[in-house]
């Protein structure tokens, strides 16, 4: 193999890589529940979120009010207005076993960093083609 090819499979294993880890993020974090506007207007309809006091309302107390310029008002979203936050959950990521698939990961890219320096070109496509299909 020459230094282009191991150069190309290098950058195709960090690639692959960079994938699998993205995917062990996904596989092992819950990615909670926002409200849609739909579900914030069915609460209010029903009757089951509760205003915000007044003075949290009508003061400076709100976080993520605007100021329109054209219209001079102050502008609130649903959010500022209503108690909405017991009815969101937020995303959970489970670290431990992220951690421990990203070590097993880790630990098989460096083996086949090794195989595709020290290998020939057919062994080390045989290789990039095994890590796509494995499962960490």
């Amino acid at each position: 193999m020459n230094q282009t090819q191991k150069n190309y499979a290098m950058r195709r294993l960090e690639d692959l890589a960079f994938r699998k880890k993205n995917e062990i993020e996904k596989k092992y974090t819950n990615p909670g529940d926002y409200l849609t506007t739909e579900k914030m207007y069915d609460l209010i309809k029903s009757g089951k979120a509760k205003l915000r006091p007044k003075k949290a309302v009508m003061g400076c107390e709100i976080k993520g009010y605007s100021y329109s310029h054209q219209s001079h008002r102050m502008e609130w979203t649903l959010r500022d207005i209503f108690k909405l936050e017991r009815f969101e959950t937020h995303p959970v990521r489970d670290t431990k076993k992220i951690e421990k698939a990203v070590t097993r990961l880790e630990s098989e890219i460096q083996r086949l960093r090794d195989k595709i320096m020290l290998g020939d070109s057919q062994e080390a496509l045989d290789l990039l083609e095994a890590f796509v299909k494995k499962e960490f």
